[in-house]
C-alpha cells in the first residue's frame, strides 16, 4: 500500500481524476512552474526556519540580519530561474516587487511580536514525519516548527495566504490534527498535551487549539476511510475500470497541468474540424452557433412568461376570457388541478358518497372528473384534497 500526503487526499478531494494522473499514471505534462506565491511561501519558510534554528543554538540576530537574508535569498532565486532560461509567474494582481514587500511585512511583523523567542524550546524545523493511521496505511508530511513549552508540544505551521479560511474550513486542522498523530507516535512519552497553532501571516492571526484523543481519533477515522476508498478505486482501475476516477470541476482546474488531456478542457485545446454533412460548417462555429441560439430561445421564453403573467393579470382584472391585437387575439383558459392529501380518508368519504366503486387507487384525474361533472363538491373534500388554480394562455391568428 503507497504512503499517502496531505497534498495527495486534497488533491483527490478536488478531483479524483488529477489525482489519479499525478499519482496512479504518473504524468507529468508541463515543466515545473515558478509562481510568485509558491517563492513567496518557500523564502519566508526558509526565514523562519533558518531564525528558529539560530535561536535553538542560543544565537540571537537582530530583524536587520533575517531582512538582509530575506532579500539575498529572493535575489538568488530570481537569478536561479533567470538562468534556467525560465521566468517567475504572477497568477494575481500585482509585481513581483509587491510579493517582496509582502514577505519583508511577514517578517517584521512577526518578529517584532514574538521577540525575543525565549518563551518555548525548539524540538525541530521542517521535520520530516512519517507514522501510521493503522497497521495497513502509512502517512507522512512535513511540519514547519515544533515547540515544546512546558509539558507540552506544539505543531506550527506557517501560511502566506492572502485569503483567510473560514471558520468552517477544516482542511488545515485536520492536516495538524493527523501530524499530531506522528508526533504521539515518535515523542509520546515526552509529551502531556499537543497542541496546533497555525500563523496567518498576511492577518497576524494566530489560531491554536489542543489536539485530544477524540478529535485524533475523529480525523484519522476520516482520513482511513478517505484513504480506504482511493486504494478500492486503484485497485478497480488496475483491473480494467478505467471510469473509477471521475473528473470533478472545481475552482484549482484553471491552473490544472491535466486540462489538455481533461474530458471536460480536452476539447478546447483541439483544431478545429469541419462537418460536412452540414454545408462544410466547422464544429466549433457550430457550437457558438447553437450557444447563440439556446441563449436567444431563452430570453425569448423569459419575454414570454412575462407577457403571459401580464396578459392573465389584464384578463382577470377586466374579467375578460379574451383579450386582442391587431392580428391575434389571447385566449385566457382557467384549469383546475386537485392534490390528494390523504388517500385513505379519501377512499372513506368516496364510499359514503357512493362514489368509491371498488377503485383501489383514487388518482387526482378521477377526482377532477367528479368535481367537473358536479357529482361531488370540493368543500366535502378539503381536508384530504387541495384544490390549485392556473391559468394557461393560448394565442390564436385573428381570421
Amino acid at each position: 500500500m503507497s504512503v499517502y500526503s496531505f497534498s495527495q487526499i486534497q488533491l483527490y478531494n478536488k478531483c479524483p481524476l488529477a489525482f489519479r494522473y499525478k499519482y496512479i499514471d504518473k504524468i507529468k505534462l508541463q515543466e515545473k512552474e515558478y509562481t510568485s506565491d509558491l517563492i513567496l511561501g518557500e523564502i519566508v519558510h526558509k526565514v523562519l526556519e533558518n531564525l528558529y534554528n539560530d535561536i535553538n543554538v542560543f544565537q540571537k540576530n537582530d530583524l536587520d540580519f533575517y531582512m538582509k537574508q530575506y532579500n539575498s535569498i529572493w535575489k538568488q532565486k530570481i537569478d536561479d530561474i533567470s538562468q534556467e532560461g525560465k521566468e517567475i509567474i504572477i497568477k494575481g494582481s500585482g509585481n513581483l516587487s509587491d510579493y517582496i514587500k509582502r514577505g519583508e511585512i511577514y517578517i517584521t511583523n512577526y518578529f517584532n511580536e514574538n521577540y525575543p523567542f525565549d518563551s518555548i524550546k525548539i524540538i525541530s524545523t521542517e521535520q520530516n514525519i512519517n507514522f501510521s493511521l493503522n497497521e495497513n496505511i502509512k502517512f507522512r508530511g512535513i511540519i514547519d516548527r515544533l515547540d515544546k513549552k512546558g509539558d507540552d508540544f506544539i505543531i506550527n505551521d506557517y501560511k502566506t495566504n492572502k485569503n483567510l479560511p473560514t471558520q468552517e474550513n477544516e482542511e488545515y486542522k485536520e492536516q495538524l490534527t493527523l501530524y499530531a498523530l506522528g508526533i504521539k507516535q515518535k515523542y509520546g512519552k515526552y509529551l502531556k498535551n499537543i497542541y496546533a497553532q497555525l500563523h496567518f501571516l498576511h492577518f497576524d492571526i494566530k489560531d491554536i487549539w489542543q489536539i485530544d484523543d477524540l478529535s485524533l481519533e475523529k480525523i484519522k477515522d476520516k482520513y482511513i476511510f478517505i484513504i480506504n476508498e482511493i486504494e478500492s478505486k486503484r485497485f478497480n482501475f488496475n483491473m480494467g475500470n478505467k471510469s473509477e476516477f471521475k473528473e470533478v470541476e472545481n475552482y484549482g482546474c484553471k491552473f490544472c497541468e491535466y486540462k489538455s488531456i481533461c474530458p471536460l478542457f480536452a476539447h478546447s485545446f483541439m483544431n478545429d474540424e469541419t462537418i460536412s454533412e452540414i454545408g462544410n460548417k466547422t464544429l466549433k462555429s457550430m457550437i457558438d452557433e447553437y450557444g447563440k441560439i439556446s441563449k436567444d430561445i431563452n430570453n425569448l421564453e423569459k419575454q414570454k412568461n412575462n407577457m403571459k403573467q401580464i396578459f392573465i393579470n389584464y384578463s382577470q382584472n377586466k374579467n375578460l376570457s379574451r383579450i386582442y391585437g391587431n392580428n391575434f387575439y389571447i385566449s385566457v383558459i382557467k384549469n383546475k388541478t386537485y392534490k390528494i392529501l390523504d388517500q385513505n380518508q379519501l377512499k372513506i368519504l368516496l364510499e359514503k358518497k357512493g362514489k368509491l366503486n371498488g377503485v383501489l387507487e383514487v388518482s387526482s384525474s378521477l377526482l377532477s372528473k367528479l368535481f367537473k361533472k358536479g357529482e361531488l363538491s370540493t368543500i366535502d373534500f378539503k381536508s384530504v384534497v387541495q384544490e390549485n388554480i392556473y391559468n394557461t394562455i393560448r394565442s390564436f391568428t385573428i381570421k
